[in-house]
């Protein structure tokens, strides 16, 4: 009896710890600075964490003043860490917002992830 209930115990933790740990938290980060930029040369690096694959990845950067309308943005896989490199778009002095999404695919179909879809501002102040 005592066997029985020790063994319980230890395949109960056991089973506890390899659950845990076969489940992956998705997130979602970009290195954009919080102070303005003092140049055009802007290279923003990105990480996410979602499935084992790459991901279908939108992003899409806006200038405040038109937010209606993208300055520039990429559709299409990403790897899961790369750089958004917005030094060849010879930005001016302003406030931008970029947003970044990751989507999920299944039989073809693509759907937003909205726990992985953020919006970041930054601003550009030349000295």
């Amino acid at each position: 009896m005592r066997n029985r209930i020790a063994f319980s115990a230890v395949l109960s933790i056991f089973l506890l710890f390899s659950a845990c740990s076969a489940y992956v938290v998705p997130w979602l980060s970009l290195d954009v600075k919080t102070s303005p930029y003092e140049d055009s040369d802007i290279k923003i690096n990105y990480t996410y964490e979602c499935e084992e694959r790459d991901q279908h990845c939108i992003y899409n950067l806006y200038n405040i003043v038109n937010p209606s309308y993208s300055i520039y943005g990429e559709d299409g896989i990403m790897s899961s860490t790369g750089v958004i490199d917005l030094s060849v778009l010879g930005l001016g002095e302003g406030d931008y917002r970029l947003d970044f999404s990751v989507y999920s695919e299944k039989d073809g179909e693509f759907s937003l992830l909205k726990y992985l879809d953020e919006s970041y501002e930054f601003s550009i102040d030349f000295p």
